[in-house]
């Protein structure tokens, strides 16, 4: 709130091509932010991504065993992290779609875990269909995904920094897709997780904010428990590409070859 649009745009217009030519080279999360930057600039792009430790999660995995994906009980779909407005219309629209699941004879309750929404979001959300759970470790947040029935990956489709959410690449991705748990993206067309999960086939996507287009992308699998799983072997697979270790050799690289880091 301490920074007006004018400031931004400021910083925008001004200091952002002076650090950007003097920079030897720009680290990025992701493909889309990536290819944002090099439309920008002539300075060297990397990708270097929010590392994940996948060795957990393959332990984990193989540690604590959990029942299929099935009509014939209730299902937890899980959210770990903060809630604010980039998160809470999708995550408004996930209650909706519940309640249509419901009404088809599929169970389904939403668990979060992570710090208490502000007031502001907690009125926007159907708090009473929610179970909030206070925010756990990240040795803690890994069980949770693992033991989960499906998880959500929400985005929003209607707040005032649009870019910011095209171009976001959620810590949590990585987590995700290494936990061998089904993956339910929703957000916007064109945002980089949609056009990720597009390319490499590793979770279900809904991009339109329609309560009943999300509510299908769910039925379908719980419904087809085979594609779910072919779904998670490939997110499994992918998030290899998110390994601490992978990473580290990239931003090293990055220094190494670049001279004002290697100088440093």
């Amino acid at each position: 709130g301490r920074w007006s649009r004018k400031v931004t745009s400021q910083l925008r217009d001004r200091a952002e091509p002076r650090v950007l030519s003097l920079a030897q080279g720009v680290i990025t999360p992701n493909e889309t932010l990536a290819d944002d930057m090099r439309r920008r600039t002539d300075t060297p792009v990397r990708i270097v991504r929010n590392p994940v430790d996948v060795g957990n999660y393959r332990v984990l995995r193989d540690r604590l065993v959990k029942p299929p994906l099935t009509t014939d009980r209730t299902l937890r779909i899980v959210y770990t992290g903060s809630i604010y407005a980039a998160q809470a219309d999708s995550l408004r629209r996930l209650c909706e779609s519940i309640e249509l699941l419901r009404q088809r004879g599929i169970s389904m309750q939403l668990h979060t875990y992570g710090p208490p929404p502000s007031r502001e979001i907690r009125d926007v959300l159907p708090v009473d269909r929610i179970h909030f759970h206070p925010a756990v470790s990240p040795v803690e947040a890994a069980e949770v995904q693992v033991q989960a029935d499906l998880i959500f990956l929400p985005l929003s489709f209607d707040c005032e920094y649009p870019e910011l959410i095209r171009t976001s690449a959620p810590g949590k991705f990585g987590e995700y897709l290494a936990s061998g748990t089904p993956v339910v993206v929703h957000a916007p067309l064109g945002s980089f997780p949609v056009t990720f999960v597009a390319e490499h086939r590793c979770a279900a996507s809904c991009d339109r904010p329609e309560s009943r287009q999300l509510a299908e992308t769910l039925a379908g699998l719980i419904e087809m428990p085979a594609a779910a799983e072919a779904i998670c072997l490939r997110a499994i697979n992918v998030a290899e590409d998110f390994a601490e270790q992978v990473n580290r050799e990239r931003f090293l690289e990055l220094v190494a070859t670049r001279p004002v880091f290697a100088a440093a």
